[in-house]
């Protein structure tokens, strides 16, 4: 969505502890200078499953590769 005269988005997570934690009152001091830091911008928390979100979540869920690599290591000494 777009804000007239500022930065608005929408931040889209499988991390709902993300969308309850900008609710919740009496944080950890580092949460919540966390939170003083994000309130400078316009922005709503969005919470989606992460299975609903597999097309974007490939660099920390990324499958196991279906192909074999074979590498083979050659050493190298001052005589060859």
């Amino acid at each position: 969505s777009l804000c007239f005269g500022a930065l608005c988005f929408k931040l889209v997570t499988d991390c709902n502890a993300i969308r309850s934690t900008a609710a919740k009152k009496g944080h950890i001091p580092r949460i919540g200078r966390w939170w003083i830091e994000l309130q400078e911008y316009d922005f709503n928390v969005e919470y989606r499953p992460g299975a609903k979100m597999s097309h974007v979540d490939c660099f920390s869920r990324n499958p196991p590769l279906t192909q074999d690599y074979n590498v083979n290591i050659i050493n190298l000494t001052e005589a060859d």
